[in-house]
């Protein structure tokens, strides 16, 4: 085994430190990063159950104003239809 003088050593102990800080910093960041994009994905999956809830709503009012269009509809057809039988019947209307 080779002799490694104190200072060739230090000198490996100060680059390997330096290295570990640098990955260290580079880990940092990737968590940083990772915990961003998990904030924005509970963030975006909390407006979109909220969306949820409003669509759900929106489609039942929707459904409900459809119905009620069409019974409207269909009363003034059968008053028309009612109102031309009577005249063709020969009454008033």
């Amino acid at each position: 085994m080779a002799h490694v003088t104190r200072e060739e050593l230090g000198a490996k102990l100060e680059a390997v430190d330096a290295r570990n800080r640098s990955m260290y910093v580079l880990l940092d960041q990737k968590l940083d990063h990772v915990a961003e994009l998990t904030r924005l994905t509970f963030d975006e999956a909390k407006e979109a159950k909220l969306a949820a809830g409003r669509t759900k709503w929106n489609l039942l009012f929707a459904v409900i104003a459809t119905i009620g269009v069409g019974i409207a509809v269909f009363a003034i057809w059968s008053q028309a239809v009612h109102m031309v039988s009577g005249l063709l019947a020969g009454g008033t209307p």
